[in-house]
């Protein structure tokens, strides 16, 4: 097996990723213009029948406590927020198998929705 120094590969990468580069060609513009839609979304039978009036008017305001307007939608928990997330962002959600993990400014937090 032959040694060959790392500068040596490292250049020999270099010199053919700019020669595939030098032989690459800009692709053509597509000039077509995309068919118009014709079809029209269907709204489902649940969502026709709207509330009237309308649940979401004059709910009352909190942290903890806020008024809920849930319609076409079952509440499943409502677990309030450990101590060291009060206040802040929820900035990300991901989910993986029976977790959902949910992160923040100040770390994450795991949530097990199995159930």
């Amino acid at each position: 097996m032959i040694s060959v120094p790392i500068r040596v590969r490292t250049a020999a990468v270099a010199l053919v990723a700019a020669a595939l580069a030098a032989c690459a060609t800009a692709p053509e513009p597509v000039t077509t213009t995309p068919e118009p839609v014709t079809r029209v979304p269907t709204i489902s039978a649940a969502m026709a029948t709207v509330p009237d009036p309308d649940p979401r008017v004059g709910l009352r305001a909190g942290r903890t406590d806020a008024g809920q307007a849930i319609w076409n939608m079952r509440l499943l928990s409502n677990t309030p927020t450990p101590e060291p997330f009060t206040g802040v962002t929820n900035s990300d959600l991901a989910f993986l198998g029976d977790y959902a993990i949910q992160g923040n400014y100040n770390g994450f937090q795991v949530w097990d929705i199995s159930d």
